[in-house]
């Protein structure tokens, strides 16, 4: 693309945060007098959670340890609370990320018979399963080359899996929420269940996440506050995380974080547009634009393209590169990549640290 910005440059777990950024924890105390705690899993190398909150609990990095705990904990901490000041709370659960561990644990050679299951109660195959729209050389070497697919037969079993994680999380989120609804803060509290990435799932045969494809780059979004949000209002434009601290910041009553380009997504519930795309980068040096029919995806210093019709092709079998009926839509969404990419800020070091990690891929889920 020629300018290659990374405003945060973390693509691994391993990168720290550069220390110029700013941190939504501190930001809350100090421009609205917020107790800021948080409860959980960290994940932030190179950055202190003492620093930014007052740190009620560190999470297990097995969600199956950590997670059942730290619903008892919020409730305790939610009961206990008297302070008048108002709070903001973290609660960073793991699963259903176990997923990671489990396969990696070596689980490879495991059979539906020998954990007791019926194969014909395992999920079926995504029929997007073979699907291999002209990808990037870059993606298929660091993605597929390195082991990030499987045979159907596992992929099946990875799928059973993966719901039983999510009923876990489910159940933990069940506990947090009814701990809330138990409290005095009942009423004047607003809750952002969000998460930080999605799964492969077997879809395109890929499994984890670092893929710009639905399954993996997309998740949940739901926001709950008495009197503040609509209940059962549903958004249908595209939103991306960055949207998440200058929401919180408008809820709080603060300004929003110093440098953060993305918008607040409270006028979207009173019928406002947003800014129309979501945008969104992964490992292998791809960059997404998502809006509400189309993805555009490109990949540094390659050639190819990808560029879906997700009305019509919502599992993303069909390259449309080339495609004239739709030329149209390609160049506004190359544009709308390049004036994204333009208005990026370049945190030192970011740019050259992004680079080399991602050229040399990664085998961390």
């Amino acid at each position: 693309t020629g300018r290659y910005c990374s405003e945060t440059g973390v693509l691994l777990n391993g990168v720290p945060m550069s220390a110029e950024l700013p941190d939504v924890g501190v930001w809350l105390r100090e421009q609205g007098g917020y107790d800021s705690l948080y409860l959980g899993k960290w994940h932030v190398p190179g950055w202190r959670v003492m620093d930014s909150f007052k740190l009620t609990t560190m999470g297990h990095l097995i969600g199956l340890q950590g997670d059942l705990p730290l619903a008892a904990i919020t409730r305790a901490t939610l009961n206990q609370r008297t302070s008048k000041t108002p709070f903001f709370m973290t609660v960073s659960l793991l699963n259903p990320h176990d997923i990671c561990s489990w396969i990696k644990g070596g689980s490879g050679g495991l059979t539906a018979e020998d954990i007791g299951v019926d194969p014909a109660e395992l999920p079926p195959l995504p029929s997007n399963f073979e699907a291999r729209p002209q990808e990037s050389a870059l993606f298929t070497r660091v993605k597929r080359d390195r082991g990030f697919t499987m045979s159907p037969e596992f992929t099946r079993l990875f799928r059973w899996y993966y719901h039983r994680y999510i009923e876990v999380v489910d159940g933990v989120l069940g506990s947090v929420l009814e701990a809330l609804a138990e409290s005095r803060w009942a009423d004047n509290t607003v809750v952002c269940l969000t998460s930080d990435h999605g799964e492969g799932e077997g879809y395109h045969g890929l499994k984890f996440k670092s893929s710009l494809y639905e399954a993996a780059s997309t998740v949940p979004m739901l926001l709950h506050g008495p009197g503040r949000i609509p209940k059962g209002q549903v958004v249908e434009a595209p939103i991306d995380a960055t949207s998440v601290a200058p929401t919180l910041c408008e809820l709080a009553g603060v300004p929003s974080l110093p440098g953060c380009l993305a918008p607040s997504l409270l006028p979207m519930l009173d019928g406002g547009v947003g800014r129309g795309f979501a945008a969104s980068q992964n490992l292998v040096e791809g960059r997404m634009i998502r809006t509400a029919a189309y993805k555009y995806v490109a990949y540094r210093g390659d050639e190819a393209e990808q560029f879906f019709h997700l009305d019509a092709d919502p599992l993303e079998t069909l390259n449309l590169l080339g495609d004239s009926a739709h030329a149209s839509a390609l160049q506004d969404h190359r544009r709308l990549l390049r004036e994204w990419e333009a208005s990026l800020v370049n945190v030192p070091e970011a740019a050259k640290s992004y680079a080399e990690v991602a050229r040399k891929g990664s085998d961390e889920e």
